[in-house]
């Protein structure tokens, strides 16, 4: 059930906001009063997540006009993502070394059995975006939109003796190289 306010023409006064040469008291003199609805809404099978269009369930601005249409986006309070459309759009928190590496990283979709496989590509910069097809909102037909996921770097809170160890040699190798090609 879906509980809806919108605004519409104030049936008492059709609109005009006045009868005879006196404001409405329905309505203020406006033509228009806010009304609450509860709706029932038929979600396609197996689109826990959905962007639906009830027809002509929207505002109203007076009787000449058809009312517009209500917007509604079915999204679990759980769900870590934002949508744009019907497009999901994640980010992925990765880091800076498995991004230099690449790999295949796990996310939780958008169903509550639903893991996606994200190809992490190696040498991933900062806003790398990697699409999912299918992996987004069902509209009206049923028919699964993309995820977009967006890298993000986290920075570990430490590291070890030997990472640092580690990541000290590979400047040192590196190093050589970064001077020349640094050189006028």
């Amino acid at each position: 059930m879906i509980h809806q306010q919108d605004m519409g023409s104030c049936k008492k006064c059709m609109g005009k906001g006045s009868i005879f040469d006196k404001n409405c008291r329905n309505c203020n003199g406006l033509g228009l009063i806010t009304t609450n609805e509860v709706l029932k809404v038929k979600i396609p099978a197996n689109c826990a997540y959905a962007n639906l269009t009830i027809n002509n369930m929207g505002n109203q601005e007076n009787l000449s006009v058809a009312a517009g249409d209500l917007n509604v986006a079915i999204i679990p309070k759980s769900t870590k993502c934002t949508f744009k459309g019907y497009v999901a759009y994640y980010e992925l928190l990765v880091d800076p070394i498995r991004a230099l590496l690449g790999g295949t990283m796990k996310a939780k979709g958008l169903k509550d059995d639903e893991t996606l496989m994200i190809e992490l590509p190696k040498l991933s910069a900062p806003n790398t975006l990697i699409v999912i097809k299918q992996k987004g909102l069902c509209d009206q037909s049923g028919r699964r939109h993309d995820a977009h996921i967006n890298v993000v770097y986290k920075m570990p809170k430490g590291l070890s003796k030997s990472q640092e160890d580690i990541l000290k040699q590979y400047l040192e190798a590196d190093n050589h190289k970064t001077e020349e090609s640094e050189q006028p």
